[in-house]
């Protein structure tokens, strides 16, 4: 037990490291790519065994499981960093759709093999499928809640050696024999070695990915070779120094995003640029908020206007790590000014725990689907952009205080009515409203610049000095959809759509690029499920297909339970502050409730149907705590409180959760006999592959609320149509 342990302990951690190297080399929203290769490799070794059935009856088929992952593990995350995904071309080009499958193909080795570890040992010790499964589990809590603090500490290679290494020491528990062992051990030295010579070559960013004309990782490779290469990897994003004048820049995620550094101090009058323009309009009398501030350039403004007082947030903790660096020495400066009071925290927990009124909260595009790179957007959605937080910023601003928001101009219609409904809310009157907003735009016009100040009192747009080649524009009334909330946090979704010609960076801010990207890499890697798993196991004759009742139930399994992961996970962001915490958290948590109540009831002979529908009524259940913990005060309390608390609040709902696949399996196995099982691992990694992608169809239209309930659902229809005992 403890090797079968160690081994999901090591698939987990590659799990949460091959989210963060996707999302670093690519964009955010295709770190669900992970979770899909996870789910394909685990239904490998089903299928295998159900076309081979007494392969799955040797401790040699439970060592190759091992050798799997601890191979696969690292060569996973040599692959994402180095294979050049380009997923915006997917199913346009056919070498990047050849690309795509390949790495796809190598992200699911180390998940087959634990499959296959899993597999043939459910397969030998029938009378153990309970302890064997929460084995599985608990090994797999422990990897999904270290993976950040991993990720952290060596970044995502040396998370995958480090996976590797756990792989070879469960590995080595599977056999008994000396030889075996030994052999192992001087495989898996050799192959790690060569693994860390692989991990020294720079990550291969996606194409549109670039530092003005030139590809980010060219860039990398020549400030590298020079020796002017600054760089903090950590778990919620990659961060670079780049050389420029008169200022460093700081790349994140090799090109996701850029911010600026200052040159500080500043020399002269006052700056007038758009960063600049809250200050313009009122001279800053008491304390600055500055949300998201980066290298301290929107800081170094507010100081060089004569700010008393500022608190500056930013939730990368690469940048916070970066900034002390000379060679950041504006920024360095900027920071260490006895004026400035630096927090390393979402914006959100800040202001639920200060009473503090500001003149000025600011925000300079830095809520972008790309600057939000520490996790994939679609799984963790940013919560910045709703109405409860605009309901908070309003409530932290004093009598005359500015809000003032940048965001690309296709967002600016969305981002006016969200701040009307705020005014609204907060008793100013429907016919004073728009004398609290003004919109701005750069010019010569930009679709990337566009800013929106809102006024805790009435002002006079015409009469207000702005900042240079910045003009006032008339609020924008076309925009008649759904407001974001917390429970529909998807701000980008909602947003206007940009033409084609539009820089790919701008045009991510949109809702159909991604989303059509999204969908058509979930179908591709669906259809590869299907032609992996499924469809060979027609083609066997002497294959034990049970019946589709419990076929059936098996594929519902898969889809609810992605459903519920993903909903928990999303809604948890906000408590968690960084998206990839909440995720492990949940994943943890949920991994731990399952699998120690499994281990609990070992011994018991459970009813499929009975368990499914208990899973139902806690997925019901547990869709109404994450709003009821953040009204009882959850965002006041410290990380590792918020952290604790997501994942027993995860774990509790989870409990009957790990139950009803090892019940439906054993009554499987009892009816059909050996092999059988394998066609339920098949079809429940098919629905679960594309759960992912079809999440973030949904998602948008039902909220994350409404994703939990069609969780609860699909766990209740599986209930239905699962055979009785």
């Amino acid at each position: 037990m403890l090797g079968l342990g160690l081994v999901s302990f090591a698939v987990f951690l590659c799990e949460l490291s091959l989210m963060r190297a996707v999302a670093q080399v690519t964009w955010p929203p295709f770190a669900f790519v992970a979770l899909s290769s996870a789910m394909l490799g685990g239904g490998v070794a089903g299928t295998v065994f159900a076309l081979r059935p007494s392969w799955a009856q040797t401790t040699r088929a439970t060592f190759a499981g091992g050798v799997l992952v601890t191979v696969g593990a690292p060569l996973s995350l040599v692959v994402a960093l180095r294979i050049g995904l380009e997923p915006l071309l997917v199913g346009q080009s056919l070498s990047a759709t050849l690309t795509f499958v390949l790495a796809l193909v190598a992200f699911a080795v180390p998940f087959a093999g634990l499959g296959a570890a899993l597999s043939a040992m459910l397969e030998r010790a029938q009378d153990s499928v309970q302890r064997i499964y929460g084995a599985d589990l608990l090994g797999g809590a422990a990897g999904a809640f270290l993976a950040v603090f991993v990720l952290d500490w060596f970044g995502p290679v040396g998370a995958g050696l480090l996976a590797g290494l756990c792989g070879a020491l469960g590995t080595m528990l599977f056999t008994a024999r000396r030889r075996w062992r030994v052999a192992l051990l001087v495989v898996a030295t050799s192959y790690l070695a060569l693994c860390v010579a692989g991990a020294t070559l720079m990550p291969q960013a996606t194409q549109e990915k670039r530092i003005g004309r030139e590809h980010a990782t060219d860039v990398l490779d020549k400030l590298e070779a020079q020796g002017a290469l600054t760089t903090e990897d950590r778990a919620d994003g990659r961060v670079d120094v780049i050389p420029a004048r008169p200022a460093p820049r700081v790349m994140i995620d090799l090109g996701a995003a850029m911010t600026r550094a200052p040159v500080f101090p500043v020399s002269g009058p006052p700056p007038r640029d758009q960063a600049s323009a809250a200050f313009l309009v009122k001279a800053p009398q008491g304390p600055v908020l500055i949300v998201g501030s980066g290298a301290g350039y929107e800081v170094a403004r507010a100081l060089s206007h004569g700010a008393p007082s500022v608190d500056a947030v930013e939730i990368l903790s690469g940048i916070a790590a970066i900034v002390p660096h000379p060679a950041l020495m504006g920024g360095k400066r900027v920071y260490e000014d006895k004026r400035v009071a630096f927090h390393h925290m979402e914006a959100r927990a800040f202001l639920e725990r200060t009473e503090k009124k500001y003149s000025h909260i600011v925000a300079v595009h830095t809520i972008t689907n790309a600057a939000l790179a520490s996790g994939a957007l679609r799984l963790s959605e940013d919560f910045l952009l709703t109405a409860e937080a605009m309901d908070t910023f309003l409530s932290h601003l004093d009598d005359g205080g500015v809000l003032y928001f940048t965001r690309p101009k296709g967002q600016l219609s969305l981002l006016t009515a969200l701040s009307r409904d705020a005014l609204l809310r907060k008793g100013v009157p429907a016919d004073e409203v728009d004398r609290h907003l003004v919109a701005v735009l750069a010019e010569p016009d930009d679709a990337f610049f566009s800013g929106l100040l809102v006024f805790a009192r009435p002002v006079d747009a015409q009469a207000l000095p702005l900042p240079d080649h910045t003009r006032v524009i008339p609020l924008p009334t076309d925009y008649d959809g759904p407001m974001p909330t917390d429970d529909r946090p998807f701000f980008h979704r909602f947003a206007e759509d940009y033409t084609q010609n539009a820089s790919t960076r701008l045009r991510i801010e949109g809702p159909a690029l991604v989303e059509r990207a999204v969908l058509t890499v979930g179908i591709i890697a669906s259809l590869a499920a299907l032609l992996v798993l499924v469809l060979p196991l027609f083609f066997r004759r002497q294959s034990r297909r049970p019946g589709l009742q419990p076929l059936l139930a098996a594929a519902l399994l898969g889809l609810g339970f992605m459903f519920a992961e993903l909903s928990l996970a999303q809604r948890f962001s906000l408590i968690c502050a960084r998206p990839l915490l909440a995720f492990g958290a949940v994943v943890g948590g949920m991994l731990l409730g399952a699998g120690g109540l499994a281990v609990w009831f070992s011994d018991h002979r459970l009813s499929a149907r009975r368990v499914l529908a208990i899973s139902a009524i806690a997925l019901s259940a547990g869709t109404f705590l994450p709003p009821a913990l953040t009204a009882l005060g959850a965002l006041t309390w410290g990380l590792p409180a918020r952290l604790l608390l997501t994942g027993a609040t995860a774990a509790l709902v989870a409990l009957p959760l790990g139950l009803p696949f090892p019940a439906l399996v054993a009554q499987v196995q009892r009816h059909f006999g050996p092999g059988s099982s394998a066609w339920l691992y098949a079809v429940n990694a098919v629905l679960a592959v594309f759960a992912s992608a079809l999440f973030a169809a949904l998602s948008p239209w039902l909220g994350l609320a409404g994703m939990g309930v069609l969780a609860a659902g699909v766990y209740a229809v599986a209930a239905l149509v699962a055979p009785a005992d």
